[in-house]
């Protein structure tokens, strides 16, 4: 029984296609296959990363555990708070918005831009349902079930930046 970890997709949908190739061969019934977190932002393709991880999950032979990395944990803030602006203002947001709507991504880069240094305040929302609509439930739900962290037989794996929310 092995336990296989990936780190970091951020949207590299050929990265993690050339990956997912080289190890299905390789997977057995009775494997685990964590998945570290940082599934969006940076590449331009985090929606089809997470169509090809659900469908992972759904074809596996093995188990396919997925935890919250920290760009993850900032999305899914936003989605709970539309005043919190982390992921917006710490990573590469756009690419992930743009992968779902190139229209969310154009209302939100209008709203940033009048917004100004209000977005550093605690008092500022962003039209952020003009993308989250755009999201299927499905994937919505995929990040909502992240664990925190998962223990196989000969391995103890979490994400370092995972900070649990509240």
């Amino acid at each position: 029984m092995a336990t296989i970890a990936i780190g970091d997709v951020h949207g590299n949908e050929a990265a993690l296609d050339d990956l997912l190739r080289q190890l299905r061969s390789e997977v057995k019934p009775g494997d685990l296959m964590v998945f570290l977190g940082d599934y969006i932002d940076r590449g331009p393709n985090t929606r089809e990363c997470v169509d090809r991880i659900l469908a992972l999950q759904d074809e596996m032979p093995g188990a396919v555990v997925c935890l919250c990395g920290n760009h993850d944990d900032w999305f899914l803030r936003t989605l709970r708070d539309f005043r919190q602006h982390t992921w917006l203002l710490a990573t590469d947001a756009f690419t992930t918005i743009q992968s779902y709507s190139v229209e969310a991504a154009h209302v939100l880069r209008e709203a940033v831009s009048r917004a100004g240094a209000a977005l550093y305040g605690d008092d500022c929302a962003l039209p952020y349902e003009v993308f989250f609509a755009s999201v299927p439930l499905r994937h919505i739900s995929f990040s909502r079930a992240f664990a925190p962290t998962i223990k196989a037989p000969i391995a103890y794996v979490r994400t370092a930046a995972w900070i649990p929310v509240s």
